[in-house]
């Protein structure tokens, strides 16, 4: 286990385990669930790690640093991942919308 160095290291650490958590379930559904390299300019390369996961009401995704990739080994790794535009609002509305779906 990483040891976090700052109060947002460790904030960011905590959802990453919610996200890999939501990551597990969604692929034991059957949903796609890919780990890419992003190249988002002004991010630096320690933050380009994503998470993509295709729920029934839409892609939702989420960037980790380096130091976190271990949460996400799971999962197949993947190139040219399509992003389809989402913003914070509709990520959150989508999985808000899946859940309400359980």
């Amino acid at each position: 286990m990483i040891q976090p160095f700052s109060h947002i290291d460790m904030v960011y650490y905590e959802r990453n385990n919610c996200v890999a958590a939501l990551a597990q379930v969604a692929r034991s559904l059957g949903f796609k669930v890919v780990v890419t390299k992003t190249t988002m300019i002004g991010v630096r390369d320690e933050w380009q790690n994503c998470i993509y996961i295709d729920l029934p009401t839409g892609q939702v995704s989420w960037h980790f640093h380096d130091r976190e990739d271990f949460l996400f080994s799971s999962f197949p790794k993947a190139e040219n991942v399509e992003y389809d535009g989402h913003s914070i609002e509709d990520k959150y509305l989508r999985l808000k919308e899946w859940g309400m779906t359980l």
